[in-house]
């Protein structure tokens, strides 16, 4: 990358760092999705935008933002598997689906990449298991894995509210 392009980077890492220290609540701009997409994940879809993933909002039943330690958890790990998405499908999309009721809130990030066996996972990576599985069980959240050889995959988040 030039360097116009790292100093570009670091500054929306910067902002995105400081709206997630204030969990900022307000919805995204309606070019994400609408309207109702919280500013915090709006902005890891913008940032992933930025590096070359096209990012496809879909809203289910999506309602208010879950508490500011979840939506901070929910936002860092999709910014990872959207990162994923970039280093290791072999796409250049991602569907990140936000749904939710009174209990919990949800997103789901799918490509369809390459895919890969989670079993046969190695075990030095960390993108997975920390950065998402870990982030979001800390908040008392589950992780779904869902992927294949050759089949894409899919993360399912889910936090209480």
């Amino acid at each position: 990358m030039s360097p116009a392009t790292l100093r570009a980077q670091a500054e929306a890492d910067l902002a995105l760092l400081r709206r997630l220290d204030r969990a900022e609540p307000e919805p995204a701009p309606a070019s994400a999705a609408g309207s109702r997409v919280p500013a915090v994940l709006a902005e890891v879809g913008r940032r992933a935008q930025a590096l070359g993933v096209e990012v496809h909002w879909h809203l289910g039943s999506w309602r208010d933002v879950p508490p500011a330690p979840a939506l901070d958890a929910l936002a860092r790990a999709t910014g990872e598997c959207l990162e994923n998405v970039r280093r290791h499908s072999g796409v250049a999309a991602a569907h990140v689906s936000l749904d939710g009721d009174e209990d919990s809130a949800r997103v789901a990030v799918s490509d369809a990449g390459r895919g890969f066996d989670p079993a046969t996972a190695p075990e030095g990576r960390l993108g997975l298991a920390e950065s998402v599985v870990g982030r979001i069980e800390a908040v008392g959240g589950t992780v779904r894995i869902f992927s294949a050889t050759g089949a894409g995959t899919t993360v399912l988040m889910s936090v209480p509210r």
